[in-house]
């Protein structure tokens, strides 16, 4: 049985804050709040809309109709990615992801590696079916 839903724009949750210039636009139009882990990631034009502060591995404090949730997955430890789809999808009716599936560059100026779990598409696809939710 699917777990995704279909219903009507009234709220909607933006996961990672600091590439969600659409969150703004949607604002206009819907009841928009973003999350993240922390309180500096927010563009310049995101910070006039509401924000939690969250830890992803525990269940999210908001419900909503719509999820948006951009360069999060990658950045999750393996260990923890069942926990934290489950935790967004259990926030939401419906969700977009968008999850990189190549290695982060940026890390390197900072001696890191950013992106935990570098999986490709299939991979990805096949977790969200695992969780029981439908990929479109």
């Amino acid at each position: 049985s699917s777990r995704r839903r279909h219903t009507r724009c009234a709220r909607v949750t933006g996961v990672q804050t600091c590439a969600l210039p659409i969150c703004v636009k949607l604002s206009k139009h819907c009841d928009v709040t973003l999350m993240d882990f922390t309180q500096n990631s927010r563009d310049i034009e995101a910070q006039l809309l509401p924000f939690i502060q969250h830890d992803l591995t525990k269940p999210v404090p908001v419900k909503a109709d719509y999820g948006y949730c951009t360069d999060v997955m990658e950045h999750i430890e393996p260990e923890n990615v069942d926990k934290v789809l489950t935790n967004i999808m259990s926030a939401v009716n419906d969700c977009f992801f968008q999850i990189s599936t190549v290695p982060d560059v940026m890390g390197a100026l900072i001696g890191q590696d950013l992106h935990l779990t570098v999986k490709p598409l299939e991979w990805w696809e096949q977790k969200f079916i695992s969780l029981g939710f439908a990929v479109l």
